[in-house]
């Protein structure tokens, strides 16, 4: 199983290559085991259910604040259309042809600055999760979800500390990276429907009458597939996974995990009843998919 994720040009190519060779000066080591234990890959095992993903100004690790503070700040529908451009898979356009497990040996180089509970390698998240998934007992397609969420991070290596893109330094802005993800285009909800609220007011769009109303430039019912997400990984892996037209491998599942990656945990934080409100009607024959 491979993937297509993008290079632009011989240059960019050979400068990926050779990041690749410092980052991996033993590329043909054998893979570290893979616990069987589940408890063996379990992090922060001190803290509750209740205990994790808690954003507070007071309690949350500053590089946290700071990513936040900055995907409000950035996160427009202008700086979508121009990562658009800048990662478009249109008309075979593409950045690097890698398997999967080469793209999670560059994963394993990465840490996601938006985690306020973790802070090792994307690598091991992704791990983590798919073992979590199986271990209780759900389905094998929803295993491969969990295991490939967020390879979209990958995006890192062709990003810029200037467009939040940066997961290479030690204290490089990732703001277009990852991080909880809302609708950009309409009005940012208040309350506990996105993760620091208080920094609605920094994103330059509220400030834009064409953007700052309840639906902003939709119109109700208008479907998923017409709405500007903040950019970051999710978007990028819907992108590449409709440009491979992985349905192929997809058909053998439930259409659920196809979604799964695009939607991240959007649904779960934006307002339900706008959630509704913006997809399409259902047919007679279509179910919301258990997830």
């Amino acid at each position: 199983m491979s993937a297509i994720v993008p290079l632009p040009s011989n240059e960019m190519t050979s400068e990926a290559d050779s990041k690749k060779k410092q980052q991996h000066p033993h590329p043909h080591a054998p893979a570290p085991d893979i616990p069987t234990d589940h408890n063996a890959i379990k992090t922060n095992a001190q803290k509750s259910d209740d205990d994790f993903r808690i954003y507070s100004e007071d309690t949350t690790p500053p590089r946290v604040i700071r990513h936040y503070r900055d995907m409000r700040t950035h996160q427009t529908v202008e700086f979508y259309r121009r990562m658009e451009h800048k990662y478009t898979f249109e008309n075979g356009a593409y950045r690097r042809s890698m398997t999967i497990e080469e793209a999670f040996d560059e994963l394993e180089q990465y840490v996601d600055s938006s985690d306020p509970d973790l802070d090792l390698p994307n690598l091991v998240h992704l791990l983590q999760t798919a073992e979590g998934i199986r271990h209780g007992g759900h389905p094998d397609w929803m295993q491969l979800v969990g295991l490939v969420h967020d390879m979209g991070k990958i995006m890192f290596l062709w990003g810029t500390n200037e467009d939040g893109q940066d997961g290479t330094s030690c204290d490089g802005k990732q703001w277009a990276l990852g991080g909880d993800t809302w609708v950009v285009g309409c009005q940012i909800p208040d309350g506990d429907a996105v993760v620091f609220p208080e920094f609605n007011r920094l994103n330059p769009d509220m400030n834009d009458s064409r953007y700052n109303t309840k639906y902003g430039m939709y119109e109700p019912h208008c479907g998923l597939d017409r709405l500007m997400f903040a950019w970051g990984h999710d978007e990028y892996m819907y992108r590449m996974l409709v440009s491979l037209c992985v349905c192929f491998v997809f058909n053998f599942y439930p259409s659920a995990n196809f979604c799964a990656p695009f939607l991240g945990i959007f649904m779960f934080l934006f307002p339900l009843t706008l959630f509704l409100i913006l997809c399409r009607p259902l047919t007679p024959t279509q179910t919301i998919a258990p997830l």
